[in-house]
């Protein structure tokens, strides 16, 4: 069993966590409330889907050195239902952020968004609520902050309170064998 993750998955995880937050702050907390006829909307667009390509570049690469590199077990309770539990919010973390990024594209791709915000040509339609993957997205996101939250009070718990040094796992540091204890 090994202790800690790849150096590669640690940097694109933390990197990742701050876009994240910074991308889920503008889309829930100024892009859903501005209008598309304000002026700097687009810059803000610009801003908000430049972090979602970052984060599924960021994502991709994490996915595929997990599925390349040994990672470290989730067995950190005796009892087996809180391994599998754990096990499984890890997967719906990334299955959530995917669907997320995906629905984003597809906000995207559908009214021209790429052309309008990057290149200046067209103008924004008046709402966005009538594409389809609309709905989807800001469902996914507000999920997604909910399982997040869960996910850092969780970390912070075994931190803290289990004190079972957890967040060494997701830092630097030289990737060892453990015999299980």
């Amino acid at each position: 069993m090994i202790n800690r993750y790849h150096n590669l998955i640690v940097i694109t995880h933390w990197l990742s966590a701050m876009v994240v937050i910074g991308t889920l702050g503008l889309g829930m907390g100024v892009l859903a409330d501005m209008h598309n006829s304000n002026p700097d909307k687009i810059d803000v667009l610009r801003i908000h889907m430049i972090g979602g390509m970052f984060i599924l570049i960021m994502s991709s690469i994490r996915i595929a050195v997990r599925l390349w590199k040994p990672v470290p077990s989730c067995d950190h309770f005796e009892n087996p239902w809180l391994n599998r539990a754990a096990h499984w919010m890890h997967i719906l973390l990334y299955v959530v952020l995917l669907g997320i990024l995906t629905s984003g594209v597809g906000i995207s791709v559908l009214p021209g968004l790429p052309e309008i915000v990057f290149q200046g040509i067209g103008q924004l339609p008046s709402t966005f609520r009538f594409y389809p993957p609309h709905a989807t997205h800001g469902a996914l996101a507000g999920i997604f902050t909910i399982l997040l939250l869960l996910h850092i009070i969780a970390a912070t718990y075994h931190q803290l309170i289990r004190n079972d040094g957890i967040f060494a796992r997701m830092w630097f540091g030289r990737v060892n064998n453990m015999q299980k204890q």
